[in-house]
């Protein structure tokens, strides 16, 4: 009742809609933190320690995702990415295996080059 504007509780809240669901937010955020960290802590082995939270944290960031939301404009020099780039940065971005690069990979492999896991997912 302290947050609202009445004694009785039955006046409108005194926080705005906004900063309401920025707790939610925040809290799902923080559940998918320690997800994270709980799944770096099982592979407490991995190449890149901390991957996912970091990654997580990384993504997270404004603006991170604003390369995503810009468009192809044939008038604007190098503002349409090939295909394959944009499915490799994708890939990357969400944490997946980078198919562009399987012929490389496996390749290399071949060849007896050693490719981890961290290579292939980006």
């Amino acid at each position: 009742a302290a947050l609202l504007g009445d004694a009785d509780g039955t006046s409108s809240s005194c926080l705005s809609q906004h900063s309401l669901s920025a707790v939610v937010n925040n809290d799902a955020w923080l559940d998918a933190k320690d997800a994270c960290d709980s799944f770096d802590s099982q592979n407490a082995g991995a190449t890149v320690p901390h991957r996912e939270a970091t990654s997580l944290i990384s993504h997270s960031q404004v603006g991170s995702g604003a390369w995503l939301l810009r468009l192809p404009d044939a008038t604007v020099p190098r503002s349409i990415i090939p295909s394959d780039t944009f499915l490799s940065a994708c890939q990357h971005r969400l944490g997946l295996y980078l198919t562009a690069l399987d012929d490389v990979y496996n390749a290399l492999e071949e060849r007896g080059v050693t490719v981890t896991q961290h290579q292939r997912l980006g």
